[in-house]
């Protein structure tokens, strides 16, 4: 639960990450901006072209008749009733990794043209790539086919590859990316994240900003960041009091249980020695026994925290599930070690004194 939850809250922790981002900002006003941020030095960090677009179509079938089906669930229902926004390029942004399908070549978007982006259909579908999530709700992959309504024309596309996204790293992160040559006559707009360190400057920046380019609107996010880094870093740490709390109550409840069990088998031992068996023999038995029962522990235990923490995960906290597999191993063989070791002490001591003197005090002490 630790590893699943922490990893989904984890912020982009760079010490040169973006802190102030531009909206709106209009193709006829890109190289005039620019220059000014160059005079003032902050860097371009990431830049985007943002295309207004809705899903029409999805293989086919019109999104009418897809949401009067009853397999219309509500994250399928907002899949296929919101505006997205779009983007073209022909590389892959550090938050992304293609987990299905292949990325395109960067010639591939041009040889569709622009007569896709017009809405003529002679020069077929054009690729596009998915993010996992959206993906998985539309059930789509690739091959399929979606349909899009760009500024009222419409657009056939084929998935092309499907890409996990980093979404807490302070980047332009888009559900749908388009390759270059594709969309570039349609109407847009562009984000542009750059870096100022003094908050004086970026005070001064967006003040001429709003003198400059009135429509352009900019956002400090390093008040932001500040304070999700606190509010998370608070959450993190009551997460990991929870987990050990959790973890060491486990481990005393296994060596409780362990060790109100050694006395059950010392007397075992001790009946096997009454019996004639050596106390070798004996200790092997109960080392046997120890071993398969810490085996045994180890693997129902894994078994439940797996099935447990899969169904909080997917089920209450909707994120996708991910064990930590190294950890469980860990986690699996320290179980298997104390109830071995606990366990296998029983022989020990059945091998130290003498049968019956042994059973006789047990009589005398039960």
């Amino acid at each position: 639960m630790q590893h699943n939850v922490l990893r989904q809250i984890a912020l982009d922790a760079r010490p040169d990450r973006p802190n102030l981002v531009l909206f709106d900002v209009q193709r006829d006003q890109l190289g005039e901006l620019e220059a000014m941020l160059a005079e003032r030095r902050a860097p371009i960090l990431d830049r985007a072209p943002l295309i207004s677009a809705r899903i029409i179509a999805v293989a086919g079938l019109p999104n009418a008749e897809r949401l009067a089906t009853d397999d219309a669930n509500r994250e399928l229902r907002w899949a296929l009733q919101r505006e997205y926004r779009l983007t073209y390029s022909d590389v892959l942004r550090e938050s992304e990794t293609v987990v299905a399908g292949s990325w395109w070549e960067p010639a591939q978007g041009g040889r569709s043209g622009s007569s896709a982006a017009s809405g003529s259909s002679a020069a077929g579908r054009v690729p596009v790539s998915l993010e996992t999530s959206i993906a998985e709700t539309l059930d789509v992959g690739p091959g399929d086919t979606l349909t899009w309504e760009i500024h009222g024309v419409p657009v056939e596309s084929f998935v092309q590859s499907v890409r996990r996204v980093d979404w807490g790293r302070m980047a332009t992160n888009f559900f749908a990316v388009f390759p270059a040559g594709v969309l570039e006559s349609a109407p847009q707009s562009t984000v542009l994240l750059t870096r100022i360190e003094e908050a004086g400057a970026r005070a001064e920046l967006q003040r001429d900003l709003v003198a400059r380019f009135p429509n352009v609107s900019a956002l400090d996010a390093s008040v932001i960041l500040r304070t999700l880094d606190t509010l998370l870093g608070q959450v993190w740490m009551a997460v990991r009091v929870l987990s050990l709390f959790a973890l060491a109550t486990g481990l005393l409840v296994l060596i409780a249980a362990t060790a109100t069990a050694r006395s059950e088998r010392t007397r075992e031992g001790l009946l096997l020695r009454t019996l004639g068996a050596s106390a070798g023999t004996v200790r092997r038995i109960v080392a046997t026994e120890a071993v398969a029962l810490g085996t045994l522990a180890a693997g129902l235990g894994t078994g439940l925290a797996l099935l447990s923490s899969w169904a909080l995960v997917r089920g209450v906290f909707e994120l996708p599930f991910d064990p930590p597999v190294l950890d469980l191993a860990a986690l699996a063989l320290a179980t298997l070690a104390i109830s071995a070791i606990l366990g296998a002490s029983g022989g020990r001591r059945a091998g130290r004194r003498s049968p019956l003197a042994a059973l006789r005090d047990a009589e005398l002490a039960g």
